[in-house]
């Protein structure tokens, strides 16, 4: 007795060499990579802004946040815009 794939399997070789397959997942890898990217500039920003906030009135000042919004901003997650 042969085995029958069913019309739902689906092999990697299928995903490797399908085209729209890869594109998917060529757009995929790429959204991925600009997100990981936008988290790690926040996360720098975020950083930098609780560094800030620490020690300099003057710097807050000329960039029109309260040492309150400096730090509330520096503590949120990475991914919360």
């Amino acid at each position: 007795m042969e085995h029958q794939m069913s019309k739902w399997s689906l092999s990697i070789a299928t995903l490797n060499t399908h085209p729209i397959a890869g594109f998917r997942w060529r757009r995929l890898r790429s959204e991925l990579a600009a997100l990981l990217r936008l988290w790690a500039e926040r996360s720098r920003q975020r950083r930098h802004l609780a560094e800030i906030a620490k020690w300099d009135d003057y710097v807050l000042k000329d960039i029109g946040v309260s040492r309150q919004q400096a730090l509330d901003e520096a503590r949120k997650p990475l991914w919360r815009p």
